[in-house]
């Protein structure tokens, strides 16, 4: 495989795991994410690319560099489901589709084989593109599951989102996801909290 040629429009973000670019990449005729992973795992974006899930990204190229691993992917054009919720612009119906939609891809995700995990599910990392389909992002910190291991993390994920064995007392799987999309749909609460009121 040959070399990722790219050209930045954009950074969108850097830290000390890496940087993620708007960029366009020669023979692609459309703007692309291109992330710079200082720790990327190599089986998490074949496993993606595997699934051609219309609920994820696309991941188009992969090359291994001498500092990690460079991915370009699909860029998602659409809203963030935190600016969504604290902007109170979603209807019950919207709510309960956005929900489904987020089984049907965790579904998609577990039912891998091996199983992969994303690890960082919260609102900012899902976004509602103009058809209303949702798409699950950043898959930056996901794992594919493995039986023989015992612990996989160190706080790693997202604080209040994370389950507890994200924190290095067990290996995560699919439950770990599980547990936070019941702290994402807590999230809904306020919303549902208020429809109910109101229809009393």
């Amino acid at each position: 495989m040959g070399k990722i040629q790219y050209q930045i429009i954009m950074t969108i973000k850097e830290s000390d795991k890496g940087s993620v670019y708007l960029a366009t990449i020669e023979g692609y005729g459309f703007p692309v994410i291109v992330k710079r992973l200082k720790h990327g795992n190599r089986q998490v974006f074949e496993a993606i690319q595997e699934l051609r899930s219309r609920q994820i990204p696309q991941v188009y190229l992969m090359e291994e560099t001498e500092d990690g691993l460079l991915v370009a992917e699909e860029y998602i054009e659409g809203e963030l489901l935190s600016d969504r919720i604290r902007e109170n612009t979603l209807t019950e119906a919207q709510y309960l589709d956005i929900a489904k939609q987020l089984c049907t891809v965790l579904a998609e995700l577990h039912n891998h084989m091996p199983p992969l995990i994303h690890r960082d599910i919260k609102p900012s990392n899902i976004i509602i593109n103009s058809k209303g389909i949702v798409k699950l992002i950043d898959f930056d910190s996901s794992r594919v599951y493995k039986e023989d291991s015992d612990a996989d993390t160190s706080l790693l994920g997202t604080e209040k989102y994370a389950a507890p064995e994200q924190y290095g007392f067990s290996q995560t799987d699919s439950r770990s996801d599980i547990y936070s999309l019941g702290v994402v749909f807590g999230s809904f609460s306020d919303f549902f909290s208020e429809a109910g009121r109101k229809r009393w």
